[in-house]
């Protein structure tokens, strides 16, 4: 799908809320592919928003993981935990921030940027991914 505003980005962030289910033994995690600038972070905003977090969502560059108490009552996670693997190296560096625990939590969804930096230490099951992709100054382009 082609995204070419915020509302359409929302829009397609709607689609994905609504093909996602939490599973009954883990975490569900999303991860977000693409070149820098591709729109991860917007694309992460736009489901805040879906999910009535007020805290603003910014990108988690420098801290690596931002945890957010999720407000709407019509999902059934309770945190949303936006993290940024992209300096992550070994599988130690995710103890150290918390993910080998938050997997395992139902009550988390989790939104990871660039999975390919520790693909081999992720779960295959309970796991959405989503491509996206910079075209211009305005479009993207969103798969999953």
């Amino acid at each position: 799908m082609k995204t070419t505003s915020i509302q359409e980005t929302k829009n397609v962030a709607k689609i994905l809320l609504r093909k996602i289910s939490a599973p009954q033994n883990s975490a569900t995690l999303i991860t977000l592919s693409g070149d820098l600038g591709a729109g991860k972070t917007t694309f992460t905003q736009q489901i805040g928003e879906l999910l009535e977090i007020k805290e603003k969502i910014n990108s988690p560059t420098f801290v690596i993981s931002k945890k957010y108490k999720i407000k709407s009552k019509n999902f059934p996670w309770k945190k949303l935990i936006h993290i940024d693997a992209y300096r992550l190296e070994r599988e130690e560096d995710l103890d150290l921030i918390g993910l080998l625990d938050d997997l395992i939590k139902t009550e988390n969804l989790i939104f990871l940027e660039w999975p390919e930096m520790i693909e081999k230490w992720l779960p295959k099951e309970n796991r959405f991914n989503v491509k996206l992709k910079y075209i211009d100054e305005n479009t993207r382009e969103i798969k999953f």
